[in-house]
C-alpha cells in the first residue's frame, strides 16, 4: 500500500469513526427530546378544558413512533459503518482484539439495545394508551 493511500485510509477512517460519534450523540440527545416533546404535548392537552380535537390525542404517538424509526434507522448505520470499519483494521491485521470495533464484536453491548428497545416501547405503549383512556374511558 502506498503512502497516499495509507493516508487516505487513515482520513477516510477518522472520518467515519466521528460520523458514528456524531450520530451517537445524536441518539442520545433524541432520548431527550422526545421525553421532553411527548412531556410538553401531554401537559398542553390535559391543561385544556376545552374538549381538544380528538386527532390531537394522538400526536404524540405519532411523533414517537417517527422518532423511533429515525433512531432505529440511525442504529442502523450506525453498524453499518462500524462493519466497514472493523474490516478496514482487519486489514490493517491488528493484534487481537485491538481496535474498536473488533472488540465490540467479540463483547456486544447487547444489554444497551435491550434498554433502548425498552425505552422506546414503553413510551409508545404510554402514548398509545393515554388518547384511549381520555378517549374512550374516563
Amino acid at each position: 500500500m502506498s503512502s497516499v493511500q495509507e493516508e487516505l485510509l487513515i482520513a477516510e477512517y477518522n472520518a467515519l469513526r466521528a460520523e458514528n460519534l456524531q450520530r451517537i450523540d445524536h441518539l442520545a440527545a433524541q432520548t431527550w427530546h422526545i421525553l421532553f416533546i411527548t412531556g410538553a404535548m401531554w401537559a398542553w392537552l390535559l391543561s385544556q378544558e376545552n374538549a381538544v380535537i380528538t386527532i390531537a390525542y394522538w400526536i404524540p404517538l405519532v411523533i414517537t413512533v417517527l422518532l423511533w424509526f429515525n433512531n432505529l434507522m440511525t442504529i442502523r448505520t450506525i453498524r453499518r459503518v462500524s462493519g466497514y470499519l472493523k474490516k478496514v483494521t482487519d486489514t490493517v491485521q491488528l493484534p487481537g482484539e485491538l481496535g474498536w470495533e473488533a472488540y465490540l464484536k467479540q463483547h456486544p453491548l447487547g444489554h444497551m439495545s435491550t434498554w433502548t428497545t425498552l425505552f422506546w416501547v414503553a413510551l409508545i405503549v404510554v402514548n398509545a394508551l393515554l388518547p384511549v383512556y381520555l378517549l374512550f374511558i374516563r
